[in-house]
């Protein structure tokens, strides 16, 4: 999965309705709450097979970090 897929992805998955960026805070975004957060849990599981809890991607603060903490070598080029 490429980074763009992702970010578009992404969007979805929190009902954002703006295109998404390596540099979007999504803490600016009220969608960004727990609720999306348990679903951003199940969505990195099923899709990278990591697992991450509530905590660790409540303190993530833009899309780049959460790509950083999925790991960069997950994506395509």
């Amino acid at each position: 999965m490429t980074i763009n897929v992702f970010t578009k992805e992404l969007a979805e998955l929190l009902e954002i309705e703006d295109d998404l960026s390596l540099e979007t805070n999504l803490k600016d975004y009220e969608e960004y709450d727990s609720m999306s957060i348990m679903s951003l849990v199940a969505y990195v599981h099923k899709t990278f097979g990591k697992q991450f809890n509530a905590r660790q991607l409540n303190q993530i603060d833009t899309v780049e970090s959460l790509v950083e903490l999925i790991g960069k070598e997950s994506f395509d080029s």
